[in-house]
């Protein structure tokens, strides 16, 4: 085994997704500041850098959120009895949308955000606070590509542009959970199979897939069907066919596989292994996952490593990482409560979380481009 010493510093810096001449937005690369909840007689959330540094305390009680557009949203006290309790915030902690008018908002995306009102209709408002447009229905999802998901109020799935004018009716139903355009192609459904749209709406992909999916970076996407995983590109070329692995996942510009569901390797869009299958896991599992950083924190022979891209690894104490490394910044849980780790894996800095609102879930997510707000899809 190699000591890779001279490259810790440079841990989980993120690179490019490939070459594919598509749209390659990283939402992962925009988290830069990350709310933590403090503990103590009352629930506070204060920011801090991916240095580990304490940047604001902010005025938020409950749902803060990350920053989208420069803005992160969430509710002040609860003890205030006007109106409601959302706002918005800059980078400097500094209330400067105050949305206590809606029940409900979101994250903003491409500089608009959903807001429910009073009478439970959803307006789409502006980094201002500007109302923009009502929408006719429901929002189903956040701006991406310069459409949004929506049931409109025939409950019909739609798309509208930034305008709030429909401008793409699917003949099938928009999948709920990743109802955005990702590479100009979307997931949609009907009867049990999964297939996907372009932006005109024709079915580019079809409606055989067992499993959800979406076109990562490279302009790929990973097909589960009676004959088992594939990976397409774009135009639905097969690339690994089905049988080659049982399972295949998308990780930044190579693809992490298996051949058992036990020891997972990684392989490039061709199938060309990169890294023999030697690491033990699961599908499930966030933190043996390179998600374009240099090195992957990994368990082979049920010791921990950080492996790099070459294969080489260094051992490494055992970690419960809360969330995947993210710009070189991850969270550990320890019995006090949650602590913040750099990229050499030591602590950040001396304090101890009460609880960390971003999960692995919602990192892997954003690293997919995949900007999905709770609030909303329920």
């Amino acid at each position: 085994m190699k000591t890779i010493i001279y490259l810790i510093a440079s841990l989980f810096m993120l690179a490019s997704c490939g070459d594919s001449g598509l749209k390659q937005r990283n939402l992962l690369q925009e988290v830069n500041l990350i709310p933590v909840m403090k503990g103590g007689r009352v629930t506070t959330y204060s920011y801090i850098n991916t240095a580990g540094e304490e940047v604001f305390m902010s005025p938020f009680v409950e749902g803060a959120g990350l920053f989208f557009d420069g803005l992160a949203k969430g509710k002040i006290s609860s003890r205030e009895t006007k109106g409601g309790r959302w706002r918005y915030i800059n980078a400097k902690g500094e209330v400067v949308i105050d949305a206590s008018a809606y029940r409900e908002v979101t994250d903003f995306s491409e500089g608009i955000a959903w807001c429910e009102t009073r009478d439970r209709k959803w307006v789409a408002i502006n980094t201002k606070g500007e109302e923009l447009f009502v929408l006719d229905g429901r929002p189903m999802g956040l701006f991406s590509e310069g459409l949004a998901a929506c049931k409109n109020s025939s409950d019909k799935d739609v798309f509208v542009d930034m305008k709030g004018n429909t401008v793409l009716e699917p003949e099938k139903y928009i999948w709920q959970y990743t109802p955005q355009f990702v590479n100009g192609r979307c997931c949609v459904y009907y009867d049990r199979k999964y297939g996907a749209i372009d932006k005109k709406g024709k079915i580019v992909i079809d409606l055989v897939s067992e499993n959800p999916f979406f076109f990562d970076c490279n302009g790929n996407a990973v097909l589960t069907t009676d004959e088992g995983t594939s990976l397409i590109d774009y135009n639905g070329k097969t690339l690994i066919p089905a049988g080659r692995f049982k399972e295949i996942e998308n990780d930044g510009k190579w693809y992490r596989v298996s051949e058992d569901r036990q020891h997972y390797g990684w392989c490039d869009e061709k199938g060309n292994m990169k890294i023999e299958c030697m690491v033990e896991g699961s599908s499930y599992s966030f933190s043996n996952l390179f998600l374009n950083n240099e090195f992957a924190y990994v368990q082979i022979d049920r010791k921990h490593f950080m492996i790099n891209r070459q294969g080489e690894t260094t051992p490494v104490s055992s970690l419960s990482l809360e969330i995947p490394f993210v710009n070189g910044f991850s969270f550990v849980r320890a019995w006090q409560g949650i602590v913040p780790i750099n990229s050499s894996l030591q602590k950040a800095n001396n304090d101890v979380y009460a609880e960390l609102w971003f999960n692995a879930n919602k990192t892997i997510e954003l690293f997919r481009n995949i900007h999905t707000d709770y609030t909303i899809t329920k």
